[in-house]
């Protein structure tokens, strides 16, 4: 009997109908799946999009410098642009009108702005900058608090220096600023959101004006986030390159935490950091300039020894030459006529230095046993 081709496929459908079957609902259900991932990824594209409009606003570029602070008046020299600087810290609400303890004492974000900041939002809605003894808080942070317009609360931050907060020679005891304020809700569409940050979650937002939260901090009329509109209807297309460019140029060494000046009767220019230690790249990029360059690592010894005497208290200096006699060795020291009269030492003797370790937030003590050579 023979069978033709369109029988013969027939039939092998019609056999293996279930499998044929099972795939036929199989692919039905793949591409629903599909669909609606397309679907979703569409809106969650959406969603971050205004989420981003929100936390960021009209921003173009924002540069946020850490643990460094610039003065906010010098970002008004950069041309090309409208800029905007903004000082951040951390710091504590508290509610007086709350039942419970997360209602009376809120983790904030607490940002100085001037008045500019807000023309940064929206469709051009100016929100005026907000008078002494007033601030304007998100909505988020506003219903942890159980506030609303016209209510007080107290704000409490710590106050800021040039040396980071996670650096042992920062000081135990943080100085702590804290005040009464009137608030007043800012919507997110107008910059309640506002963050510079990565994290997906609600912000709870603090804004006041930037010279009187900076001089409650201790960095009056310094900021660490400077924003940047420089794409908007009647500005100029600056690229993000030439802002970033122009930001760096506005700045002194004081900005960096650094300081230049003539040492040794004018003979050397010293580079210092108020940060303890020079940044790697700064470093770098200093030694690489200038006429014969040397770097000096100075630290401070708890104490000094040598048999049975001890000088509390002494710099230690580490550097190569022309400081450093060409001959001295690695386990040798050089120390000056006071300390070696003080600790009645002389050249062979073993010299004993004690100090807490850089790397330690518990001020771990050590020590390291030099030979004096000088």
């Amino acid at each position: 009997m023979r069978i033709n081709t369109f029988k013969y496929i027939f039939r092998s459908l019609f056999h293996y109908r279930k499998t044929h079957f099972a795939y036929f609902l199989l692919s039905i259900v793949l591409s629903c799946v599909l669909c609606g991932a397309l679907g979703a990824g569409g809106q969650i594209k959406k969603r971050l999009a205004e989420m981003a409009l929100k936390r960021t606003g009209h921003t173009d570029l924002a540069i946020f410098s850490g643990g460094n602070f610039f003065k906010a008046d010098r970002i008004g020299e950069i041309e090309g642009c409208e800029p905007s600087s903004v000082f951040q810290t951390t710091g504590v609400a508290f509610s007086t009108s709350g039942s419970t303890a997360s209602e009376k004492c809120v983790p904030v974000q607490i940002f100085g702005v001037e008045e500019n900041f807000f023309s940064f939002f929206g469709n051009g809605a100016w929100f005026p900058m907000p008078k002494e003894g007033r601030a304007y808080v998100n909505r988020n942070l506003a219903d942890k608090l159980k506030l609303q317009n016209g209510a007080e609360m107290i704000l409490r931050l710590p106050a800021k220096g040039m040396i980071p907060a996670d650096n042992p020679y920062a000081g135990g005891e943080k100085k702590m600023s804290s005040f009464k304020c009137v608030i007043e809700i800012l919507p997110s569409d107008a910059g309640g959101d506002f963050s510079v940050g990565l994290d997906s979650s609600l912000p709870s937002n603090v804004f006041l004006p930037l010279d009187f939260i900076s001089e409650k901090a201790g960095v009056k009329g310094c900021a660490n986030i400077c924003l940047f509109k420089a794409y908007g209807e009647g500005n100029p297309q600056v690229g993000p390159g030439k802002l970033l460019s122009s930001f760096f140029n506005v700045l002194e060494l004081e900005d960096l935490g650094l300081d230049l000046k003539p040492v040794c009767r004018g003979n050397y220019l010293e580079l210092r950091s108020k940060n303890v230690l020079i940044p790697e790249k700064t470093g770098v990029a200093a030694l690489e300039s200038g006429v014969k360059p040397f770097g000096i690592f100075t630290y401070f010894a708890n104490s000094a020894d040598c048999k049975d005497r001890s000088s509390p208290y002494s710099f230690v200096a580490g550097s190569n030459l022309p400081f450093m006699p060409e001959d001295m060795k690695d386990d040798e020291i050089a120390v000056t006529k006071w300390l070696a009269e003080d600790l009645g030492a002389s050249v062979g003797d073993e010299i004993t230095l004690r100090y807490f370790a850089p790397d330690s937030l518990a001020l771990v003590e050590k020590s390291a046993v030099f030979k004096c050579g000088r």
